[in-house]
């Protein structure tokens, strides 16, 4: 049977009369032929107004076509979507903001010769003499056993590293800073790596506030805000930040895509869509190194130190070999002392500026002899 046809006032059956809740009463006829005559059966139905019916028949609709489009996504994610462990694919990871645990460190430096720095055992014993054993506290043992990750406290050993820089592409911060690998392939700490997260400013307090606070799960990483003193007299011209994270070869730090960074330095890359873009290491440099970590006592104060000599080499073969001419401009000596300045203790500016004198003048290049006092 067709449906009734509604007038123009937007009423059905307006002329019928209306019970007390104002709905029609509508009628239907079925007709049938019997026994050689007409039958008819009259059947009154109640119907609810237009204007009522509108909303109810579009309430109903619309909850069919929500039920329909729920059932569509639940579908979807039942069959689609990845596991619940996985299923955000970047998952947002948080800083360890603790100001008390950067260190202040003064790095003094001295760029060797690298002709003079062939046989480079024999540049450490000569080194290991210029040390005054009433000021410098450091063991002399080339066979030390290293840690295999962290900075110690004490110890001396030889070593042999790679290490590359990391191009970011888009993978940006609120900052610019620069990302170093290395990875110990010989000697004290094989098996082990580190990655450095770097940038640099004019003041210290403007320093500590940069974002290259490691995240929570790193809860070993070494920071530092550093004031290099590198060539005589050289005046301190920024203080650098740097995070230090530590890996090991059965648990080494991914570095393939924004997100590794991401995940190691939270607030120093910024959270977007496309954290699975890649990184691209940069060649590298092959390393031989010896490191000794001690103490200085001066101006009555015990100040913690590491000092190092390293000589760049073409391949790493060579690195581990020796017996070579290091890469120009690849060999340094450095010593690393925990302290803020050196300004304020007459003592430890003028331990530090004699060490720097007596190996410059050693093993130094021309520059470094020229500027460098004889002590």
């Amino acid at each position: 049977m067709e449906p009734f046809e509604e007038e123009a006032d937007g009423g059905m059956f307006s002329d019928e009369p209306l019970d007390a809740d104002g709905h029609v009463y509508e009628f239907e006829v079925e007709s049938g032929v019997g026994a050689g005559q007409r039958t008819e059966r009259w059947r009154w139905r109640r119907c609810v107004p237009q204007s009522r019916k509108g909303r109810v028949v579009a309430g109903a609709a619309a909850l069919v076509l929500v039920a329909a489009v729920g059932s569509t996504i639940a579908l979807a994610l039942l069959f689609f979507a990845p596991s619940s462990a996985h299923a955000e694919p970047y998952p947002r990871v948080y800083s360890s903001h603790d100001p008390s645990d950067v260190q202040p460190t003064i790095e003094y430096q001295v760029t060797l010769d690298e002709s003079e720095c062939v046989d480079r055992l024999s540049v450490v014993a000569a080194v290991q003499e210029m040390y005054d054993p009433a000021v410098f506290d450091l063991p002399r043992d080339l066979n030390g056993t290293a840690p295999e990750y962290g900075d110690p406290l004490r110890g001396s050993w030889e070593t042999v590293r790679k290490q590359y820089t990391i191009h970011k592409h888009g993978c940006r911060g609120p900052v610019q800073y620069s990302v170093r690998v290395r990875e110990y392939v010989w000697g004290g700490r094989r098996g082990s790596m580190t990655v450095d997260a770097k940038t640099a400013e004019l003041t210290r307090s403007k320093a500590i506030e940069l974002p290259m606070w490691p995240s929570r799960q790193h809860g070993d990483a070494f920071q530092k805000i550093e004031v290099d003193k590198h060539g005589c007299g050289s005046k301190a011209t920024k203080f650098g930040r740097e995070t230090r994270m530590y890996g090991r070869s059965e648990d080494p730090l991914p570095m393939s895509t924004c997100y590794d960074l991401y995940r190691l330095y939270p607030d120093a890359v910024y959270y977007h869509k496309k954290m699975g873009d890649e990184l691209t290491p940069n060649d590298p440099d092959h390393f031989w190194l010896y490191e000794q970590f001690g103490t200085m006592q001066c101006g009555g104060k015990t100040y913690r130190i590491q000092t190092a000599i390293s000589q760049g080499y073409e391949a790493e073969a060579d690195a581990i070999a020796g017996g070579v001419l290091p890469v120009h401009n690849f060999s340094e000596w450095s010593l690393r002392v925990w302290a803020e300045d050196d300004s304020d203790d007459e003592c430890l500016a003028a331990e530090t500026l004699r060490i720097r004198s007596a190996v410059a003048n050693a093993f130094g290049t021309y520059p470094e002899k020229k500027c460098y006092p004889v002590q």
